[in-house]
């Protein structure tokens, strides 16, 4: 047999075997998610959330040079704006007040920020850190408050609501196996430095 034949016979066997095992692994651990409203998705104008619009220049200098802005939230006159480098506190006119926090491995400092919320309640500033399962606090001034814990077993948090006094919404990204993860919703509460969840949503399923 032709050598480069036999070769083009042999690569194509594979891919066919391949491509059977992918369809046999893929149909064992498929699990079906139900949809809600996947007939009759809600639709929202833009206008209907956002009555105006308006821009603010941001003041730049060596305390608070932004780079890759990933998320800004707003309390009253306050602005604080997430960038990779940490969460920069600006006033109605966009000058720079302060930092929150600082990076480093002492009590109070972070290594890394996924996220962070507002408890307008009290004035603070909370930094989610997946990786110690912890949530660390700060007034607006930026200076170290306390750490709320929450069970090390927990998969990793993406954003947080307040939605009472002691109570809070955690979402969690839907992981890609649903046998990670129980829920894609959490509803924490206070016990003294400790976050205790409950479920609400079952990861299965998902609202359009």
């Amino acid at each position: 047999m032709n050598p480069k034949r036999y070769g083009i016979i042999l690569l194509m066997t594979t891919l066919l075997f391949a491509s059977s095992c992918h369809q046999q692994q893929t149909s064992l651990d498929s699990v079906p998610i139900d949809i809600v409203n996947k007939h009759n998705p809600i639709q929202i104008d833009i206008y209907d959330i956002v009555d105006s619009i308006s821009y603010i220049p941001l003041e730049t200098s060596n305390n608070c040079l932004l780079g890759d802005i990933q998320c800004v939230k707003k309390d009253d006159d306050v602005f604080f704006v997430k960038d990779i480098k940490g969460i920069f506190v600006f006033d109605k006119e966009g000058r720079f007040k302060n930092e929150i926090g600082r990076r480093g491995n002492g009590p109070g400092e972070y290594l890394y920020i996924d996220n962070f919320y507002l408890d307008r309640n009290n004035k603070l500033v909370c930094l989610i850190f997946n990786a110690k399962k912890q949530i660390l606090q700060y007034d607006y001034d930026g200076d170290y408050v306390s750490t709320l814990h929450f069970d090390e077993n927990d998969i990793n948090i993406e954003s947080v609501m307040m939605c009472g006094k002691d109570e809070f919404l955690a979402y969690y990204p839907l992981p890609n196996d649903v046998f990670h993860g129980d829920s894609e919703y959490r509803r924490f509460k206070r016990k003294g430095s400790m976050l205790v969840s409950d479920k609400i949503m079952d990861a299965k399923k998902l609202t359009s």
